[in-house]
């Protein structure tokens, strides 16, 4: 998924509602918006690293794209107007925010699957330690998380699963098919914890499975609340995901 890398930010934009707001919604939309991509707003993300020298700081601006994989629909055209969209996004910030900004240079790179790969990925949620038993009785109390674990585990199940039999029907000639299900999230609004779990877990848990067919041979992903409708987004608990192939 694409990972965008911001250096020479001034110092004290770091904690700013501003830059927030680039990196958590401005940028991945951007990213987005290049359809060819096939990414949504949920798997970019955005980090600004902290420079060890402030001297000069916002002058010159940097953007690295990582976490490009080499596909056929991902041409050199459509990486310029990832790299444009992208450059974009950061002139209209710094012109309102970073005064002194004299240049910005925005760099994609691509990744062929044989260069390698590999990652680690903790737990979302962690299991409640029990409380101590107390006189006579116990103060222990259900675990909150279990919920969210019975729902990744089956989500990723059905992930893996759809991966299967896509290849399956491929192989058997099929060229027009949809593989969907559909998940009640309504236990894991929470993580245990009192936060409200984003929607981009949600997403990630299919996306992350079936990202090595995703783009290819014509198939595409889906994952995203049942209701397209702003106003009632957050009151449809359903998550449909789903793999076609037009």
């Amino acid at each position: 998924m694409p990972v965008l890398t911001i250096y020479g930010m001034p110092p004290d934009l770091k904690d700013s509602s501003a830059l927030t707001h680039l990196v958590l919604e401005e940028l991945p939309r951007a990213v987005a918006a290049v359809e060819e991509l096939g990414v949504k707003p949920g798997q970019v993300t955005a980090f600004v690293p902290s420079d060890l020298v402030n001297e000069a700081l916002g002058e010159e601006i940097i953007v690295f794209i990582e976490g490009l994989w080499m596909r056929k629909e991902r041409t050199p055209e459509v990486r310029q107007r990832l790299a444009d969209a992208v450059l974009d996004c950061m002139r209209r910030f710094a012109e309102e925010h970073v005064f002194r900004c004299e240049m910005i240079e925005v760099i994609p790179r691509s990744q062929r699957p044989e260069d390698g790969f590999a990652d680690w990925r903790k737990e979302p949620v962690t299991t409640a330690t029990p409380l101590p038993q107390v006189a006579s009785f116990s103060t222990s109390r259900p675990d909150p998380t279990a919920d969210i674990r019975a729902f990744q585990e089956q989500v990723q199940s059905f992930a893996r699963e759809a991966l299967t039999e896509l290849r399956s029907r491929l192989e058997s000639g099929e060229r027009q098919f949809t593989i969907e299900r559909r998940f009640d999230r309504s236990a894991c609004r929470e993580d245990g914890l009192g936060r409200y779990v984003r929607l981009n877990w949600f997403q990630r848990l299919f996306y992350d499975i079936v990202d090595p067919v995703w783009g290819m041979q014509g198939v595409e992903a889906y994952a995203d609340y049942a209701s397209k409708d702003a106003d009632s987004m957050e009151e449809d608990n359903t998550m449909v995901y789903r793999l076609s192939v037009a």
